[in-house]
């Protein structure tokens, strides 16, 4: 897979677009938003203090701006976050914040102290094919649910301005972003979470023909090909597994396709200022 496009984005409340480099300090002047902040203040019940979020996946190719009222929760910021970029399979999710573990569970599981009874032995003869699996079953799986704490933890109680933080979706395959508190500020209490900005979506040429537009990936090599192009890939020819181009920095990973997701792209109504 080969990204060239420019990370440019719009501001959701000017429209005007702008580079990645330029879109956090865009984002703490620009007039529109500046007069909608203190609208909201001005008329709101109660007041509460608003966290401007930025995540960003590897060399920013991918990344957003939002806000995030501060009594919100880790859990509730991984279900944003899932529900945007990389749901695919319910996998685990982890934050790590100023060197403390936030684990988050995509299942119903059992209350803190029964999951202290639950018995993580694994049967298994090691030989010389399953050393390597027999090793990682016996020292890591009861580290997935032990030694972290838990994501329900408010917003204001963990970040402050200027607080990095990594957030990883899916041990296995994973996907894993940076974020940063840009800014925090006076708002209305209860406020949720909403997109500031956001990449503009990339458009790719076929690896292949190197002419079409290409509008999937292919989930063998990670070449992003034309509809012409997929029927006679290499790879598995005439019935590859293809994932479509999405707007996310799980694009082409373990089947994800951004179909389904309550704010994928383009569906994103619920976040977006004024909306």
């Amino acid at each position: 897979m080969n990204i060239t496009s420019p990370n440019s984005g719009v501001c959701r409340f000017c429209k005007r677009e702008l580079s990645y480099r330029g879109i956090s300090r865009h984002l703490m002047t620009c007039p529109e938003k500046k007069a909608r902040d203190a609208r909201e203040l001005e008329q709101a019940a109660a007041v509460g203090t608003i966290y401007h979020l930025r995540l960003h996946f590897w060399k920013s190719y991918y990344w957003v701006h939002l806000e995030i009222d501060g009594q919100k929760t880790l859990a509730d910021l991984d279900e944003f976050i899932r529900d945007l970029w990389v749901e695919c399979c319910w996998h685990l999710s982890e934050f790590e914040i100023q060197g403390k573990t936030y684990r988050v569970y995509p299942f119903d599981t059992s209350s803190e102290e029964d999951s202290e009874d639950v018995d993580f032995e694994i049967e298994m003869d090691p030989t010389e094919s399953n050393d390597d699996a027999f090793e990682f079953f016996s020292m890591d799986v009861e580290s997935l649910f032990t030694d972290h704490d838990a994501a329900d933890v408010p917003i204001q109680q963990v970040l402050k301005k200027g607080t990095e933080f990594e957030y990883i979706y899916d041990f296995g395959s994973p996907t894993e972003l940076t974020g940063r508190v840009i800014e925090v500020r006076e708002g209305p209490a209860n406020g949720g979470i909403r997109i500031l900005a956001r990449n503009a979506p990339y458009v790719e040429t076929c690896e292949s023909c190197q002419k079409a537009i290409a509008d999937a990936v292919c989930g063998y090599c990670f070449d992003v090909l034309c509809p012409s192009c997929q029927s006679r890939h290499a790879c598995e020819p005439g019935d590859g597994l293809y994932l479509p181009w999405v707007n996310s920095p799980r694009v082409g990973v373990c089947g994800y396709t951004g179909d389904g997701q309550a704010h994928a792209d383009p569906d994103e109504s619920k976040f977006i200022p004024g909306a």
